[in-house]
């Protein structure tokens, strides 16, 4: 039988019963940085579930240290994954519409060598309502997310990092080589976060 304050301590970091040791220690390091008191001074429920993470955090590092390992409990679950199918592409674009998506994508490149990542976003955006069925908006609207978190990983902004890469990946979810691009932003995030 699962001891419920190891239960509890696992639920409080956000993590899975049978999490390794290491990561007890990442989960914990990255909410003790979101909910230090220090960050958030006069708010007293951040003092709270900074007192309830560091008591979770203790319980697991005693429990872990005696035994290891803990295994977790038997659960049979079914996991069904479904992936949303391709858009259909639109009808063909005039030579007009052409020249006014070549104007707007020349545009969009400068805003993204600019690092003007906001811009950019609108200026898809505005695109993408006027060719809603193109099949190019949504790939160039994911890149610059993706470039936008890499931007932000360097900046040491992680949360809006992490929230930029998620948005690229929901965007262009068929991009197999823009699912490895994220997947590598994703690893170098960690890694800048487990060093703090």
């Amino acid at each position: 039988m699962t001891d419920p304050q190891l239960v509890q301590s696992y639920r409080c970091l956000g993590l899975a019963v049978g999490a390794s040791l290491a990561e007890v220690k990442t989960a914990y390091r990255r909410l003790a940085r979101q909910c230090h008191p220090d960050l958030h001074p006069n708010d007293p429920r951040s003092h709270a579930q900074f007192i309830a993470l560091q008591q979770a955090y203790r319980y697991l590092l005693d429990h872990l240290t005696e035994n290891q390992t803990v295994p977790p409990p038997e659960v049979h679950l079914r996991v069904e994954v479904r992936r949303r199918p391709a858009p259909e592409p639109g009808p063909p674009l005039t030579p007009e519409e052409r020249h006014l998506k070549h104007k707007f994508q020349v545009q969009w490149r400068t805003f993204l060598e600019q690092e003007r990542f906001a811009r950019a976003v609108a200026l898809l955006e505005t695109l993408r309502q006027r060719f809603p069925q193109d099949p190019d908006i949504p790939t160039w609207q994911a890149q610059t997310y993706q470039r936008w978190g890499r931007t932000l990983i360097d900046q040491g902004q992680w949360d809006k990092a992490r929230a930029c890469l998620k948005k690229a990946l929901r965007l262009d979810p068929h991009n197999h080589l823009l699912w490895q691009e994220v997947n590598r932003e994703f690893i170098r995030l960690d890694q800048r976060i487990n060093k703090y």
